[in-house]
């Protein structure tokens, strides 16, 4: 403890030979804001949190870089086990139309399926599909996986056929053709990448 007061001690001291010398600098009120916003998600995730729904209606979805913010804010509150705070979170994010990393919503369903709860799990995953879902192949193969696990084979040949959609490299269209043959037989379309000329069919 001593060794942590001498330390802050010090670098009280160093910001201050700064400011002392240096008073031209200016920290924009942006910089600033998001320093401090920082400071409140390491040290009270909760508080972020609950500062953020208190200005949603305020704009402060336009600061800056907001989804490298929320994305620490989210595996903090995660880390906690806070999992129904990190969905509010996620979903705050989809209210306010900012963009939504992929691997956040991943994360939060994930944990979700962890707990097996797959209907929850589903429902961000839809939720944070954007209108193009070509842009997000791995929020639709974690989708497939969900259906396959639950048994909704129907379901599953369709988000194979999306997943071909999102990403149609050779090996995810060989990936989709070897799910097939463990699927119920279904009327999904076949799958083709023209250039390798590879086939994948129920």
């Amino acid at each position: 403890m001593a060794t942590a007061n001498v330390a802050d001690g010090r670098q009280m001291e160093l910001i201050e030979e700064i400011g002392r010398y240096y008073s031209e600098i200016k920290v924009s009120p942006e910089r600033r804001l998001r320093y401090l916003l920082e400071e409140l998600i390491a040290q009270s995730p909760k508080g972020a949190l609950q500062w953020l729904y208190g200005h949603k209606e305020k704009g402060i979805q336009l600061l800056p870089k907001l989804d490298g913010l929320t994305a620490e804010l989210a595996d903090r509150l995660l880390y906690d086990g806070e999992l129904e705070l990190a969905e509010d979170l996620l979903r705050l994010l989809i209210e306010w139309r900012v963009a939504v990393d992929p691997a956040l919503a991943r994360k939060v369903a994930r944990a979700y399926r962890q707990r097996g709860n797959l209907p929850r799990a589903r429902e961000l995953l839809r939720a944070a599909l954007k209108k193009e879902e070509t842009r997000e192949p791995d929020i639709v193969r974690d989708l497939y996986d969900i259906a396959k696990l639950d048994g909704q084979d129907a379901d599953a040949h369709v988000l194979l056929n999306r997943l071909i959609q999102a990403d149609s490299s050779p090996a995810t269209v060989s990936f989709a053709y070897n799910q097939r043959k463990v699927l119920s037989p279904e009327t999904g379309r076949t799958v083709r990448i023209q250039k390798k000329n590879v086939l994948g069919s129920e």
